[in-house]
């Protein structure tokens, strides 16, 4: 392991000495944190421009939101050799010009916290926010694009960030560290993209780690009132991972993966974002059991986002522009599919049961109706930060809807021999994270592999405006409505008088041989 390191140490050493001066050299020190703010400090990669752009992200992937994160930049300066003051120009939220910029030497800026920020509270979600908290020993969440900018056109070179840190801190994260004292972190990415990719949590360490079937997983929690540990998740964890690793066809996408979660007293914080080696978790410190659930689901949506839409995306989201996006008209997939089988998973593992499975698909059939009821899906994806903002929400629930409509429809045609997940492992085989999908013509791609029975559903409920009309699908499996529940929603429910076609396509889609 030692020799393996120091190999690792070494090809980034030369990374570094072959680009030379042509790196971002990042300085922060989470000890001189004033007023929830922190310096940052840049030695940039050389410029041999007169003038250039410098650039915070406007939204960053995962988030479906325009969170204009220069906002929260003050006292920006840049410097040349002398220690003289360039001029710079605010061209808009995110992104300042300098002038002279082949003098540049140096740049620093103040960072606002978003996580505790009065003026702006709720604007950030809390899993993408910058939290520097002032409390002793409290945690520290660095999501690197709420600090790390970068200039117009050199977004595909190295990125080196040096931490200074409390001497008890350990900054748990996915990102290459090649150098860590007691005080001290080194961290290496390739590109921007990555970068951001990659958030950091440092706090007194509670962690634990497993490895299933090759792939190392590793948890780190920060809870303040120690009501949770990282030992007690660990037991959820594993057994979502190695279920995945069985509905995935004996597979696990990422052979490292890191889930930070921050517990707080703030009982209303609930959410999680996804990353292509990590996700990180924000939820309410109270006693376990009361959100081993919600937990559960968390991390069984997020972990399916290493194959959607980190392995399978398209091309918009391969070349994301920070700054001004160009969204993908898949958010079906990327959210929709991802939400459905997390819990598809959970039901046919065990974990959950065939009537939670039901009642979760309850709700999502009822709560489908205070949204737009006639918007392709496809629209709204392509909208969805403007336009159809209002209606974002609605690709956990009617997105989710669809991919089981889809999964039922796949199965009724093929006899119950291929469902949803064999279209996705299918698909997986032609696209992976460096072969992006062509936005219009994945629809043909799917049809290719299925047949014209679904590209019909494609066009009339993914791509057209026809209600979905769930009761229909599930009629097909031998599962009707039956009454309500507490009166807020109708309970699905397995019909015991199902003939035996029906009970032949439940049994596929449930994975279960009796009832």
């Amino acid at each position: 392991m030692k020799n393996k390191k120091t190999i690792i140490i070494l090809c980034v050493s030369i990374v570094l000495n072959f680009y030379g001066n042509n790196t971002y050299q990042y300085f922060i020190n989470l000890n001189k944190i004033s007023n929830y703010k922190i310096l940052v400090t840049l030695l940039p990669p050389s410029v041999d421009s007169a003038n250039i752009n410098f650039s915070f992200p406007a939204i960053v992937p995962g988030t479906y939101e325009i969170n204009n994160f220069g906002k929260y930049i003050t006292n920006f300066n840049a410097f040349n050799r002398f220690g003289e003051k360039l001029k710079i120009e605010k061209l808009d939220s995110n992104t300042f010009r300098i002038f002279n910029a082949q003098e540049l030497t140096k740049i620093t800026y103040y960072v606002e916290d978003t996580w505790h920020n009065k003026k702006n509270k709720g604007e950030v979600f809390e899993p993408a926010s910058l939290n520097l908290d002032t409390l002793p020993n409290s945690a520290k969440l660095i999501n690197t694009h709420c600090l790390f900018g970068y200039f117009e056109g050199k977004k595909k070179i190295p990125f080196k960030i040096q931490v200074e840190k409390p001497n008890s801190f350990y900054g748990a994260t996915s990102i290459q560290n090649i150098k860590s004292t007691d005080n001290i972190d080194v961290f290496i990415s390739p590109n921007y993209h990555l970068l951001i990719d990659s958030p950091i949590l440092y706090s007194i360490p509670d962690t634990c780690s497993f490895t299933e079937h090759g792939s190392k997983i590793s948890i780190s929690v920060y809870a303040a009132d120690k009501k949770i540990n990282s030992t007690e998740i660990k037991t959820t964890i594993q057994k979502i991972i190695s279920n995945y690793y069985t509905y995935l066809g004996n597979k696990l996408t990422a052979p490292n993966y890191h889930f930070l979660f921050m517990f707080s007293n703030n009982l209303n914080s609930q959410g999680a974002l996804e990353h292509s080696y990590s996700s990180i978790y924000s939820m309410p410190e109270i006693n376990y059991v009361a959100i081993e659930q919600n937990l559960k689901q968390f991390v069984a949506h997020e972990y399916y986002h290493t194959i959607t839409p980190l392995i399978l995306h398209s091309k918009e989201i391969e070349n994301f522009n920070f700054n001004t996006p160009k969204m993908s008209k898949h958010l079906w997939l990327y959210e929709g599919v991802t939400e459905y089988i997390s819990l598809h998973m959970q039901a046919v593992s065990k974990l959950i049961s065939v009537e939670e499975f039901l009642d979760e698909l309850s709700i999502k059939n009822i709560t489908m109706r205070n949204f737009n009821k006639t918007l392709p899906f496809t629209q709204l994806s392509l909208q969805v930060l403007d336009k159809c903002k209002k209606e974002y929400s609605n690709v956990y629930v009617k997105g989710a809807l669809l991919a089981m409509c889809m999964d039922i429809t796949l199965l009724k045609h093929s006899e119950g021999k291929y469902n949803l997940q064999n279209l996705i492992n299918d698909l997986c085989k032609t696209y992976n994270n460096t072969k992006p999908f062509d936005d219009d013509i994945l629809f043909d791609e799917i049809e290719k592999l299925t047949n014209k029975n679904i590209r019909y559903f494609i066009n009339q409920y993914i791509d057209g405006p026809e209600m979905l009309n769930v009761e229909s699908f599930l009629e097909f499996c031998g599962i009707e409505l039956k009454g309500q529940k507490n009166e807020t929603y109708k309970v699905l429910s397995i019909n015991n008088k199902a003939n035996t076609q029906q009970i032949k396509l439940r049994n596929a889609w449930l994975n279960i041989n009796t009832l």
